[in-house]
């Protein structure tokens, strides 16, 4: 397999989170513009899941996360809210959502009433059972742009056959896994196993990537916590191979 150059120095995200939600203000249209297509890639799925496994209906999800997509969008005063100072990225959207979703209803009723006035407060209660279920879907997601980042360093080499293929076994330890690539990619079992070691570390650090961007100047320790964490989230919301396998049907 083709080594990756400079593998443990290569920065995978120039800017952090934080950063393109700062950016989300920018007097430039087209800064601006760039940063909200970013941020809304990046966040659009654990915030529809998180509604979705709350009950809400997927199009009425869809519409409660593009509505605060476009209140970010359109308030810079809103956006001046999504501070670093608030600590973790992860923490402060679920506030914004749920208080989204709250003013959502209210709005509603105030149609109905013949009254359109919109006001948005952040509240610090948030229940453990939501919590859990947004951090679930915060970890999926965080782990498939880890997964994605990966993949196209592996297509880049000219790997992509054996990222697909090899990606839902990271877990494996059935030697049957590894008989199976060794007649696909003509590899020896040592070269397989290597391999795999790689794979697994390439991985570890995406990941490790993707959650210190969204912390603001963390220790060690603080990213091994929240590590720890969401991947004891992601143990919850279902299996790594089922992930595995949707990446390379997402094409």
């Amino acid at each position: 397999m083709e080594e990756f150059p400079n593998e443990s120095k290569e920065t995978l995200f120039p800017v952090t989170r934080w950063t393109v939600v700062q950016r989300m203000s920018d007097g430039r249209h087209s800064v601006k513009l760039q940063a909200w297509s970013d941020f809304s890639e990046t966040y659009w799925p654990a915030l529809v899941t998180w509604l979705e496994r709350r009950g809400v209906r997927s199009p009425d999800a869809q519409d409660l996360v593009q509505g605060l997509l476009k209140k970010l969008w359109s308030s810079d005063d809103f956006t001046m809210r999504l501070s670093p100072d608030q600590g973790k990225l992860r923490s402060f959207l679920l506030k914004a959502l749920r208080n989204w979703q709250k003013d959502w209803v209210l709005h509603d009723a105030r149609l109905k009433r013949g009254g359109q006035e919109i006001h948005i407060e952040l509240d610090d209660s948030i229940p453990s059972d939501d919590d859990d279920l947004y951090d679930q879907a915060w970890a999926r997601a965080t782990l498939r742009r880890a997964c994605l980042s990966l993949r196209a360093r592996y297509l880049k080499q000219g790997n992509l056959e054996f990222f697909d293929h090899a990606l839902p076994f990271v877990e494996s330890r059935d030697p049957s896994d590894t008989r199976d690539m060794i007649e696909r990619f003509g590899m020896t079992e040592n070269a397989i196993n290597v391999s795999l070691k790689r794979l697994r570390e390439r991985l570890a650090n995406c990941l490790r990537e993707e959650v210190t961007a969204t912390l603001v100047k963390p220790t060690q320790m603080e990213i091994d916590d929240e590590l720890r964490h969401l991947l004891g989230a992601f143990g919850r919301s279902g299996s790594f191979t089922d992930l595995a396998h949707s990446l390379s049907l997402s094409e």
